[in-house]
């Protein structure tokens, strides 16, 4: 396809768009195959103090709202999407998204250089993408990694890979991923997935990616050990304003402190395997625990009251991790943790 060709199917996606008449991506399908159908399931709440919830402010941001999340932490009946696989035929994808002949699936409007690229040309490849795989590492290796793994054979995967998360590319070789290293593509046939949900095809792929890692970098440092993980640098700021009595609070429930800044893959699973609890301030680097944390540790996480989020209770369930949480409130030079209602939410996970 040349430039021309590509900037031509762009525009006019965009114009159908515009004029209401935009078809979805879906129904352009040549095929259509469900790998898991609904699954519903009956689950307990997260671990939380009383009165938690009513000191959370604001959900996320462009996300969610606070009503929504709040709702998340008292489900306890879950309803599981169906995993779904579409075919397409001849697809062109750009950085910001999927443009095949009469429909459009968008990350990001196209740019000046996507109509000027000339696109390399493959025959078949699935795509590992969301609007979060891009943005945030926890996305990244527990949506985009888990969806690279359904890839058939003979299929190349199209995922993020950004040099700016350095532990990528172990990651990547543990599982075995090789992801197309060009921007700009056309597929003759390309696969696209609904595949949302924490169901059992899901925890299967968990528990597969689990098993590599171990396979990979074996070793367990931390059996039996509580561990507070530093948050550091990582991510954006969320420092904790009475760290000091936070730190004092947490040793007086025997917790170790573990700062794992530019620590690899293999430092961080063999850290924390074998680890009883670990408590950290809520962020992607989460990703790392869910793969190195044995089956029935418990995971706690403090999670700013105006930026509240339960998107880690699912990943949670699905690894077999009991989840619980804290609410930290803003103050000027960060968040602020109640340190007696930290000590309540110890004793209850514990």
């Amino acid at each position: 396809m040349m430039p021309w060709a590509a900037a031509s199917r762009v525009i006019g996606n965009s114009a159908r768009s515009a004029l209401g008449r935009g078809a979805a991506l879906e129904d352009t399908a040549r095929s259509r195959t469900v790998l898991q159908e609904e699954e519903r399931q009956s689950v307990t709440p997260p671990l939380h103090v009383p009165g938690e919830l009513e000191r959370v402010t604001e959900g996320v941001a462009g996300h969610s709202t606070c009503d929504e999340e709040i709702a998340i932490a008292r489900r306890t009946e879950l309803t599981h999407a169906p995993v779904i696989r579409w075919e397409i035929a001849d697809c062109l994808i750009l950085p910001g998204g999927i443009e095949a002949r009469g429909a459009a699936q968008r990350i990001r409007r196209p740019g000046l250089r996507d109509l000027t690229t000339r696109p390399v040309r493959i025959d078949r490849a699935l795509y590992a993408r969301t609007g979060a795989t891009g943005r945030y590492f926890g996305h990244w290796l527990q949506d985009g990694c888990a969806a690279a793994l359904l890839a058939q054979p003979g299929e190349q995967v199209v995922l993020d890979h950004r040099p700016d998360w350095p532990n990528s590319t172990q990651y990547l070789d543990a599982f075995g991923l090789s992801p197309v290293p060009q921007s700009h593509l056309r597929v003759d046939r390309l696969a696209v997935l609904s595949d949302v949900g924490q169901g059992s095809l899901k925890r299967d792929r968990y528990a597969r990616m689990r098993a590599q890692l171990e396979a990979r970098f074996p070793g367990k440092d931390a059996t039996g050990q509580r561990i507070f993980f530093r948050r550091g640098e990582t991510g954006v700021a969320r420092a904790i304003a009475n760290e000091d009595a936070v730190l004092a609070a947490l040793a007086r429930h025997g917790f170790v402190v573990e700062d794992v800044a530019g620590a690899s893959v293999g430092d961080l699973m063999r850290r924390f395997r074998g680890a009883d609890c670990v408590i950290t301030v809520d962020g992607s680097h989460m990703g790392h625990l869910y793969f190195a944390l044995d089956p029935e540790a418990c995971l706690l996480s403090l999670i700013p009251a105006n930026r509240f989020t339960m998107v880690h209770v699912g990943y949670a369930r699905a690894m077999n991790l009991r989840y619980g949480f804290g609410v930290m409130t803003p103050v000027p030079d960060g968040y602020h943790v109640d340190i007696d209602r930290l000590h309540a939410l110890i004793e209850m996970a514990l």
